[in-house]
């Protein structure tokens, strides 16, 4: 008696029956690496980035090309001023051994109008108080990153701050970022709630020359 076709006996259904499974941890396999590819999607998970130390300087400058750069100021047409801290120091966090009494906020956005005409400023800030709150979070390196298209434009630089010790020297610091590599609102807030002890506008370069004419 003959096996019916496509029965048990048909050599080709067990050899399809042996080729059949192959499919399944492929398949498997793949769906494993894109969703590995998903979740380790750089919008997805904190990066940990390790922060060198800061080089510590003699004083805290604004016009230091470092922070002029930082702040946005174009290097063409920068007035140089006697007595700027010439070589700019490192940023990074404080040295553990490095104790501030005092935070130099450095940020541009507004200009001051002299009779050489209408310059860009360089704002400095001079702050005291508690520091504890903001020196705790800057002990944070980590910072989570974002898809750019959920990244409000940036309309203003971000400030650079520098600690200060009692001496005098000073050190510029990196700022925990949030996901869109902005100053992380809780800095701002810790910043923020410090008492302003002293306010300086510096002319850093000129925008509309004074006119030479009479009138």
């Amino acid at each position: 008696m003959r096996a019916s076709a496509g029965g048990a006996g048909d050599p080709r259904v067990s050899a399809a029956r042996r080729r059949a499974p192959r499919g399944g941890p492929v398949a498997l396999a793949l769906l494993v690496l894109v969703l590995a590819g998903c979740a380790s999607a750089p919008w997805s998970r904190p990066l940990h980035t390790p922060v060198p130390t800061a080089e510590v300087a003699e004083v805290a400058d604004c016009r230091t090309p470092a922070v002029l750069d930082a702040l946005g100021v174009p290097a063409d047409g920068r007035l140089a001023v006697a007595g700027t801290t010439v070589r700019s120091p490192s940023p990074g966090a404080a040295p553990t051994e490095f104790v501030p009494v005092e935070v130099v906020e450095c940020s541009a956005g507004e200009t001051l109008e002299d009779q050489a005409g209408v310059w860009t400023a360089v704002t400095e800030r001079r702050l005291s108080g508690d520091l504890q709150p903001l020196l705790a979070l800057l002990g944070d390196a980590s910072r989570p990153s974002a898809d750019p298209r959920d990244c409000p434009v940036q309309l203003h630089p971000d400030p650079v701050v520098w600690l200060v010790d009692a001496l005098g020297h000073a050190v510029i610091v990196h700022l925990p970022q949030d996901a869109c590599g902005r100053p992380a609102p809780a800095v701002l807030r810790a910043l923020g709630a410090l008492d302003q002890s002293d306010r300086m506008l510096y002319p850093v370069r000129l925008l509309i020359p004074a006119s030479t004419g009479n009138g």
